[in-house]
């Protein structure tokens, strides 16, 4: 309403204005003077486009610009010289159109790639870090909009400290991914007051907008692709997105092209087919056999549209012996279903399809025709969902993505609709992420696929923290105190005792402790480095700060006075202390270690004893 209301008033304020400029200008024809500007009126029009978004920027939907020479996966150049080298393609097919690279084939259809095609490895110039930094050099001299992708996960480890110097003076959008992975009912207008507070003490440019999203179910890109379209027709400017390995960058891209198409390509191409099938009335189909079907044009298209029906048998052009009676019934009350709702079939559209299939099923007895049209139903709504998942892993026109560090190469350029341009940049590597030294295996563990099930430990003085073989957390001296996890699910987390961890640590790492995998990973990932730091509580109802590991997660610490805390993680990898982002987890996800009946525990079992001020209290 409130919207509405403003809406309203801006419009009148609008006519008003025109009324005036239309009758400045009528008075200067009159007098005979040039008309007048009219930069009043195209002001007050940016200021709307600023407010309710452009609509000549809503227009069209994100494509693609094809770049000849280049692998439109990770935009590299192609050659087809050498096949150690990022790009190469065989030469038979490097002219051919959307031709990917073979690093890029790797990654979108088996999840692999080559070590020396790797950032780690940096064996050759195109995938070192020194080179995604050239090419991101010119963007601080041009004009244009910045995206920035962070990870809601991972903000510190994730946020450029020498962004600003990178983007120069130019807006930044800040999208906020992965906010997927928070725990359910969250305070978004919290989170993005954390974000803001976080972002400027970390140093940040101009921000002119937070949003909060998830490239991987959608939740929040409509929002972000309608604020960086509308800055980009306000300010007449392309749109570069930046940011760290690893926040979904291109994920987020592929997500914005694929907006609404999935659902009008895949369902469109199914009405096309059946449309080339079903020439014929529901009197003629009801008397029509399968061996005697003259009025079809292709009869390889009746196989074809038979294959896609689970549960039936395979048909052959001359053999209808197999065919359920009443089959070709359930078919044309499909086909004449999905013409008539269009390329958007809701749920109630699927009920209502399946109701035709059931009434001709009972009509004639034959209640397994009804079976045919639901699965007609459920294979395609699963080909949309196959689609979308094709197209954010690259496969369907998309950039390619995957879990390792610098999959993208160089710039991808996409046309916004508005004649300008959005750009899709390598993801530059941070030096403190612990991502940045994981294998491919170790990484599907770490990067959280669904949303973390954060669970806390009362831990006293002497007891520590394991989160998987790579990082622990002691509590070196002080009260005990509540440590609530937040680490990727498939990360174990076990509680111990401080002088025995390290033992412990080499002795259960890939089966208690994981990852890594093995202790042949553990040596090549090095020894951990201890960093000292301290709390201070004054509180059981909220957490007091973050301990943070970069490129794993973090841990809240709650309690009462002060704890004096080890934080161990390998050389190099960033450790640090910042306002709590989820302060009230604790309240909730309270497991029952007390340090003494019970040696550790590598579950996430949400076991609530009480309040934590109730528990706090038996253990005190």
């Amino acid at each position: 309403v409130r919207d509405e209301r403003k809406e309203s008033i801006l419009e009148q304020q609008r006519r008003a204005l025109e009324a005036r400029t239309k009758q400045a200008e009528a008075n200067a024809a009159a007098l005979g003077q040039p008309p007048s500007s009219s930069g009043l009126l195209d002001a007050f029009d940016n200021a709307l486009d600023e407010w309710f978004g452009s609509e000549e920027g809503e227009l069209g939907r994100v494509r693609k610009i094809g770049k000849r020479g280049s692998c439109p996966g990770c935009g590299c150049t192609l050659q087809s010289a050498d096949d150690t080298k990022p790009g190469f393609v065989p030469a038979s097919k490097i002219d051919a159109e959307d031709a990917v690279c073979a690093r890029c084939y790797g990654l979108q259809y088996y999840g692999k790639v080559e070590k020396v095609l790797t950032a780690q490895q940096a064996v050759h110039e195109e995938v070192s870090p020194e080179h995604f930094r050239k090419v991101l050099a010119p963007i601080r001299q041009k004009q244009c909009i910045i995206c920035y992708v962070c990870d809601v996960f991972d903000f510190h480890g994730t946020f450029l400290p020498d962004l600003k110097a990178l983007v120069g003076s130019n807006p930044v959008v800040l999208a906020v991914n992965k906010a997927d992975l928070l725990p359910k009912n969250y305070n978004q207008e919290r989170v993005k007051r954390w974000v803001r507070t976080s972002a400027n003490s970390l140093g940040s440019p101009k921000v002119v907008d937070v949003v909060l999203v998830s490239a991987k179910t959608g939740f929040g890109v409509d929002l972000l692709e309608n604020q960086i379209r509308s800055w980009s027709s306000k300010r007449r400017q392309d749109v570069y997105i930046l940011g760290a390995a690893n926040v979904g960058k291109s994920t987020l891209v592929n997500r914005i092209m694929s907006r609404g198409k999935a659902t009008e390509q895949i369902v469109q191409e199914k009405r096309e087919r059946i449309k080339g099938l079903m020439l014929a009335t529901e009197e003629d189909l009801r008397e029509a056999e399968l061996g005697n079907m003259q009025w079809i044009e292709n009869d390889a298209k009746v196989q074809d549209l038979a294959t896609d029906v689970q549960g039936l048998e395979e048909l052959e052009d001359d053999d209808d012996d197999d065919m359920p009676e009443g089959m070709m019934d359930a078919w044309a009350a499909a086909a004449r279903k999905q013409i008539e709702e269009g390329p958007n079939v809701e749920k109630s559209s699927q009920r209502e399809l399946d109701a035709i299939g059931d009434r001709m099923a009972v009509e004639q007895g034959l209640m397994d025709t009804s079976k045919a049209v639901k699965e007609l139903a459920r294979l395609e709504r699963k080909d949309v969902k196959e689609w979308e998942r094709n197209m954010l892993k690259g496969k369907e026109g998309g950039v390619t993505t995957s879990a390792l560090p610098g999959t993208t190469l160089g710039l991808t350029e996409f046309d916004l609709g508005n004649e300008h341009s959005l750009f899709d940049t390598p993801g530059l590597i941070v030096p403190m992420q612990l991502t940045n030294r994981l294998l491919m295996s170790e990484l599907s563990a770490v990067l959280p696929q669904r949303r973390i099930e954060h669970v806390t430990y009362r831990v006293p003085e002497g007891s520590c923290v394991h989160l998987g073989g790579l990082c622990r957390l002691d509590n070196v001296g002080g009260k005990p105190f509540f440590f609530t996890i937040f680490v990727g699910n498939e990360v174990t987390i076990h509680v111990g005792k401080i002088d025995k961890a390290e033992d412990f640590r080499r002795k259960h790492v890939g089966r208690l402790l994981k990852p890594p995998f093995s202790e042949e990973r553990l040596d090549e990932i090095g020894p951990l480095q201890k960093t000292e730091l301290w709390a201070e509580g004054t509180t059981f109802e909220r957490s007091c700060v973050d301990v943070i590991f970069a490129g794993l997660g973090w841990v809240s610490l709650t309690g009462m006075g002060r704890v004096d805390i080890n934080a161990w993680a390998p050389e190099g990898v960033g450790v640090m202390t910042r306002l709590p982002l989820m302060p009230f987890e604790a309240l909730s996800t309270t497991e029952s270690f007390t340090g003494a009946e019970k040696k550790g525990s590598t579950r996430r079992s949400k076991k609530n004893k009480g309040s934590l001020k109730q528990r706090a209290r038996k253990y005190r």
